[in-house]
């Protein structure tokens, strides 16, 4: 392995610990048994990207190091992608139009890429996260709330079932992994955890509230198959499969993750309205 001059600690994670290796690279060192798998994952996952995004920088070219005396639970190696997360309330409107336009340049680029994984594990996947947290919001939310939530259930999936154009997706584009050089142009994109074979909404919904209007900016720029309608349902996704999340790691977001779900089931209630009255007809 190479030898380095300076670790710098950045800091430390559920699965990880980061640091900072002579200024030019990030490495993760695992710290609990499932690091390893993780690590490899994130690996083949680049390795799969590499020459597919030419848009922004990522990470890749990746050292996969196994688990052992030195590293117990693996460790993972990979340049560092210079730059500084984005803030949207440093950037004026021209700024944040022109970021807008390079995540619609990356998602347009991602979600062409030619790989395929199996759909039907997928939908099938995503549902029971989606039936899974519903069931844990049982002691949190009102009947009618839960009633409305299990209606949302059989819109979300008939809509996964009624699309063919699944794709690779980033799926957690949010402020912190979106990267900006000193000119507040976005150059590139990071924590490709949550790449997944889903459908292209999942990479706007993650940011329905980043600022106001911004995905709708995001849909009037992109030519890809989605709608206003068709993200909020997966914006309603997102809050709500976060939930498990919270509840087991991270209690002290549950109030706001609460507060996010109740705010993403009033984005779908004309389309669960419509599911209501299809099932009076």
């Amino acid at each position: 392995m190479v030898k380095f001059n300076s670790k710098v600690k950045l800091g430390e994670g559920l699965t990880s610990e980061a640091y900072l290796l002579d200024g030019k690279f990030i490495q993760l060192i695992g710290r609990r048994e499932d690091a390893y798998e993780i690590y490899s994952d994130l690996k083949a996952n680049a390795d799969l990207l590499e020459g597919k995004i030419t848009c922004v920088n990522y990470p890749h070219n990746m050292t996969l190091i196994e688990k052992g005396n030195e590293f117990t639970y693996g460790s993972l190696i990979y340049p560092i992608v210079k730059g500084s997360p984005l803030k949207v309330e440093k950037l004026s409107s021209s700024e944040l139009k022109e970021v807008a336009k390079k995540i619609v340049e990356f998602n347009k680029q991602l979600h062409s890429a030619d790989i395929h994984w199996d759909r039907e594990w997928a939908i099938n996947h995503e549902m029971e996260k989606v039936n899974r947290n519903i069931n844990l919001l049982k002691d949190y939310l009102s009947e009618k709330e839960i009633t409305s939530l299990k209606t949302y259930s059989k819109v979300f999936e008939k809509y996964l079932k009624s699309k063919e154009n699944f794709c690779i997706t980033h799926g957690d584009l949010w402020e912190d992994n979106l990267i900006v050089n000193e000119d507040n142009k976005l150059t590139g994109i990071i924590d490709f955890g949550n790449m997944a074979y889903f459908l292209p909404e999942v990479d706007y919904a993650s940011m329905w509230n980043m600022s106001k209007g911004f995905v709708d900016e995001l849909i009037k720029l992109s030519s890809e198959d989605i709608t206003k309608e068709s993200v909020n349902l997966f914006i309603m996704h997102r809050e709500l499969c976060f939930f498990e999340y919270a509840l087991n790691q991270a209690q002290e977001e549950v109030p706001c993750q609460l507060e996010k779900i109740v705010e993403a089931l009033s984005l779908v209630e004309n389309q669960l309205h419509e599911k209501c009255e299809e099932k009076e007809l």
